[in-house]
């Protein structure tokens, strides 16, 4: 399994923000329920956002630290090089309202129905056997991994995802 929430602090350390962590448990639900929707493109973008916003938290705490330890290249270093990459690779509140709402991928069934609109029955099947079937298992195992109660690893969920975005730009 993988966690959302911030690694705990070292020994000596302040823990990071309780917002954050609590956001990261609400941003961890949202991916369950994208994923859920077969809709593994957002919920890869969501937990990649859930991640820097984990790791954001934790920077910010070891800035602060830095900066009460009178360890002040460090807190610099933090402040002026770690901290805004991290801001910079979080996803804008537009995305994270847009993962709340609509689908703007469409899922697998969805993709079939489309295909067969456009293409026809038979060239539908060939797209549907190349791009939809591998998507429709990526999703039934990514449910399946959730109804187990265990987290969808990141890197099975970042392929699943690049297939749905390549299915749908198809």
């Amino acid at each position: 399994p993988v966690p959302f929430s911030a690694p705990p602090a070292a020994p000596g350390q302040p823990p990071a923000d309780q917002g954050a962590a609590e956001s990261a448990a609400s941003l961890e639900g949202l991916v369950d329920d994208l994923v859920r929707q077969g809709r593994l493109a957002e919920a890869s973008r969501c937990d990649k956002h859930a991640r820097t916003k984990a790791a954001l938290a934790v920077q910010e705490a070891n800035y602060k630290r830095a900066k009460e330890d009178d360890e002040l290249e460090e807190a610099i270093r933090i402040k002026k090089e770690v901290l805004p990459k991290l801001r910079e690779a979080l996803a804008s509140d537009a995305d994270v309202s847009s993962w709340r709402g609509a689908c703007t991928i469409p899922g697998p069934e969805a993709m079939r129905q489309a295909a067969e609109r456009t293409l026809g029955p038979g060239d539908a099947d060939r797209f549907a056997s190349s791009l939809v079937k591998p998507l429709e298992e990526a999703c039934a195992a990514a449910i399946a991994t959730l109804a187990s109660g265990l987290r969808v690893q990141r890197g099975e969920l970042a392929a699943a995802g690049a297939l749905q975005t390549e299915a749908h730009a198809a």
